[in-house]
């Protein structure tokens, strides 16, 4: 046990064999790497204030300790001395001291402990040989009791936490160097020291330091200390650097590790048996601050001495038991996770994922360590957590022992029917996981009193519906609350319905009360499954046939009136004795007094038809009413037209001055009437009413074009149109049947006037089978007078002779 010994200054004679800084004498056995190393480390450059004060300076020359560890461990001592042998200023000594066994020779002897240390010399002897330094050597004057009365100035304890986290990071991880700005190199050695006592002992081993530089921009140690001014050159590096001012109390921004906020709470002389009580409970490849913090917290957590700090982090030492528990053993586990369990859970706790991850690790450490005491308490207290937090993140864990199984089932029952929707869903859910028995009254209760709420006022969501999979008493209970509601919660049932709550309920909503049923329609009919007129089909089955209130039927057609098509689907659901209820008229009033688009004057028209004959006619709004009554009028003249005999004059005489007393609109409502029931009346009555009201006639006739045009028109269309033209047709007519027998005719010529030979053949032969051969001589005759097609003039080349007879034998031999 003995250090090897280097001096190193200005002197005449050294090893270098000349003049000059050289080692002046060195111990026998050190290499050349040794030396280079001591040199480096121990460069020395005074303030420039000590220089020019010259012999008077030397008191407030700042002295260096160093201490560098590795395979040849270094702690130096570096003096500022003044002038050298030939008077130069600037000269300095550096005493050295080198072991390759620095536990042994320091003997627990810290290097920062060796400030100000009796075993120093700052002036050379005689020879350039020296003997080893035995060892331990004794310290100098800082000890725990000196830095630990240092710390308690409050401005210092501020610092201590970053200035302890700053130092681990740069041991362990390689990061920002750290400089300690202060008044003398004495108070930067009491900072290093309090480093020294509270890091954990291997960090403190291997954190190089020197207690002063010049510039420690250059300098290679983990920590420094220069002093203010001085030189120094730290503005431009700053942001690679923690600086720590400490004649200002500023700091470089660091974040504070919860370990060292533990370390810096410690009183000094309780440092080393608070790592003893850690290191015993260590796994031995502990290095870091995140390493070391659940061993020193629960090692502290228990300990009277231990800072109140030790026992903010008992998520972290659950964490920690969990995975160390077999080693650790049942008397720790059971002392440590006792201790933590009280910190996890006393106080307002919330069940959040953190505390839930560690009341599942603590109940795996007790389980580990075999403490089923200690395992009961802690599933009786997780249940207490769970169910006292509004949204509690559940624990993984599944409850073992017969305590924790009968408290949790005691308990849900009791909580699952006063606790929100969501926290009992979350409740239901952790006591399968958990292997919590409850009873199917509770569940059902929980779901008539909370969970069913929660489902109409959407605070669950569907992610909740997988609940129910497996819960049948879960399902009935919601289905019992959706029957109690009723009708005033239809919006909402519909809405939670279509959401997919139906799905999930399945079977038992078969049975439920009429309102859900009526919901289960309206959310139907919003999903697209649904015709809304079948929905109030289905509504209307579902409520006994009772006829629908305003809210159902808002609810089946929302913000907008009904189509006349869809109307009619109503009045079929709705039957003659529901169609006179408020809010069904005011709709059918809605609908016919809007104009409909071309292309829906059928169902317009059969719409009106229908109320003309409805006791809602009467309570129909009065444009409504009017327009249904201008339809019913057109229907009677076409019931009187079919009626009339031969002697109808008068009667088209009426209907011609009705008709021009009408305004335009009704007028054109009337044509539509008529223009639906025109393919049903005789030949004779069509041309009469065509040749009667011309508005009529030019409707036919823009029909006639558009539908006999069509290649695949069916033959009796083009007959029946045939025989109108037909009864127009006479040898003096007048000026209104000259006019629609010329419209009509030309209308047929463009639709049907120009078909082949044996299309012809074809319509004239179904007029015959029709049993109309007026009908059939007349379409000869009319084809006969028509304009030559191409098909003629390509009968004409084959010989046909003009005049022939258009028949089938005729097409025949044509082709």
């Amino acid at each position: 046990m003995a250090f090897g010994q280097l001096y190193y200054t200005s002197c005449v004679t050294g090893l270098a064999g000349a003049p000059g800084f050289q080692f002046a004498a060195v111990s026998d056995g050190l290499g050349p790497d040794v030396l280079d190393r001591v040199e480096s480390l121990t460069a020395y450059q005074a303030p420039r204030a000590v220089t020019v004060a010259g012999a008077a300076g030397l008191p407030d020359a700042p002295v260096n300790l160093c201490f560098s560890p590795g395979t040849d461990t270094v702690i130096a001592r570096v003096a500022y001395v003044g002038t050298d042998y030939s008077g130069r200023p600037g000269n300095y000594f550096a005493h050295a001291l080198v072991t390759r066994d620095p536990t042994a020779d320091l003997g627990g002897v810290l290097p920062i402990e060796l400030w100000d240390a009796p075993c120093w010399v700052d002036t050379p002897g005689g020879g350039t040989r020296l003997p080893d330094l035995p060892g331990p050597p004794a310290p100098g004057p800082l000890n725990r009791a000196a830095v630990g009365e240092f710390l308690h100035d409050p401005v210092r304890a501020a610092l201590l936490p970053a200035l302890l986290t700053a130092a681990d990071d740069a041991v362990h991880r390689g990061s920002r160097r750290v400089v300690l700005i202060a008044e003398t190199s004495t108070e930067v050695a009491a900072w290093i020291a309090a480093l020294g006592y509270l890091l954990p002992p291997d960090t403190t081993g291997l954190l190089s330091f020197a207690t002063y530089e010049h510039d420690p921009q250059y300098g290679r140690t983990h920590v420094a200390g220069t002093l203010p001014g001085g030189g120094s050159r730290l503005d431009g590096v700053a942001g690679t650097l923690h600086l720590f001012d400490l004649t200002t109390g500023r700091a470089t921004d660091v974040v504070v590790h919860p370990l060292a906020r533990i370390l810096a709470q410690l009183e000094v002389s309780d440092a080393a048996p608070a790592w003893q009580r850690a290191i015993r409970l260590s796994a031995g490849d502990e290095r870091t601050f995140d390493d070391w913090l659940p061993v020193v917290a629960a090692a502290l957590t228990t300990w009277p001495s231990g800072p109140e700090r030790a026992r903010d982090q008992p998520a972290e030492v659950a964490a920690w038991l969990a995975v160390h528990a077999a080693r650790l053993g049942r008397a720790d586990v059971e002392e440590l996770g006792t201790a933590t369990l009280v910190q996890l859970t006393v106080g307002p706790i919330v069940a959040d994922r953190r505390t839930a991850d560690a009341l599942a690790g603590l109940a795996r450490a007790a389980e580990a360590a075999g403490v089923p005491d200690l395992l009961a308490q802690i599933e009786i207290r997780t249940v207490d957590v769970v169910v006292a937090s509004p949204a509690p993140v559940l624990p993984e864990m599944v409850l073992r022992t017969d305590d924790g199984r009968r408290h949790a089932a005691i308990t849900l029952s009791g909580h699952l029917a006063a606790v929100p929707a969501t926290t009992a869903l979350l409740l239901l859910d952790w006591a399968v996981t958990a292997g919590i028995p409850i009873e199917d009254a509770d569940v059902r209760q929980a779901g008539e009193l909370t969970i069913g709420p929660g489902l109409l006022l959407g605070s669950t969501g569907p992610a909740a519906h997988r609940s129910f999979a497996d819960r049948p008493a879960l399902r009935a209970g919601v289905v019992r609350y959706l029957g109690a509601v009723g009708l005033e919660e239809l919006d909402r049932m519909a809405a939670a319905f279509q959401g997919g709550l139906a799905d999930v309920l399945g079977p038992e909503l078969e049975q439920a009360g009429p309102a859900v049923r009526q919901a289960l329609a309206v959310a139907r009919v919003r999903a697209g499954t649904l015709d809304p007129a079948a929905g109030l089909g289905a509504v209307l089955d579902a409520a006994g046939r009772e006829p629908p209130d305003e809210r159902v039927l808002d609810l089946l057609f929302p913000d907008r009136r009904w189509t006349a098509a869809e109307a009619l689907r109503v009045l079929d659901a709705l039957g003659e004795r529901r169609v006179t209820t408020p809010p069904v008229v005011r709709r059918l009033s809605e609908t016919v007094a809007a104009e409909p688009a071309p292309a829906a004057w059928p169902e317009h028209t059969e719409l009106c038809s229908r109320l003309a004959r409805s006791a809602a006619l009467p309570l129909l709004a009065e444009p409504a009413r009017r327009r249904v009554e201008v339809f019913r009028a057109a229907d009677d003249w076409v019931d009187q037209l079919r009626r009339a005999g031969k002697d109808r004059a008068g009667l088209l005489v009426a209907l011609r001055q009705w008709f021009g007393e009408l305004g335009p609109d009704d007028q054109r409502r009337v044509e539509a009437v008529l223009m639906g029931r025109i393919d049903k009346l005789k030949a004779t009555d069509r041309g009469d009413l065509i040749r009667t009201l011309p508005g009529l006639r030019r409707a036919y006739c823009r029909m006639t074009v558009a539908e006999l045009g069509d290649r695949n028109v069916e033959l009796g269309r083009v007959t029946a149109a045939m025989r109108t033209l037909r009864h127009l047709d006479r040898p003096e007519p007048s000026r209104a049947t000259g006019a629609a027998a010329t419209e009509l005719d030309t209308a047929l010529r463009r639709a049907v006037g120009g078909r082949s030979r044996r299309w012809q053949a074809r319509l004239i032969e179904h007029a015959e089978h029709e049993s109309a051969p007026e009908t059939a001589a007349f379409i000869r005759r009319w084809y006969k007078h028509a304009p030559p097609t191409m098909l003629d003039r390509l009968f004409r080349r084959r010989g046909t002779p003009d005049g022939m007879p258009i028949d089938a034998s005729t097409e025949r031999k044509a082709f």
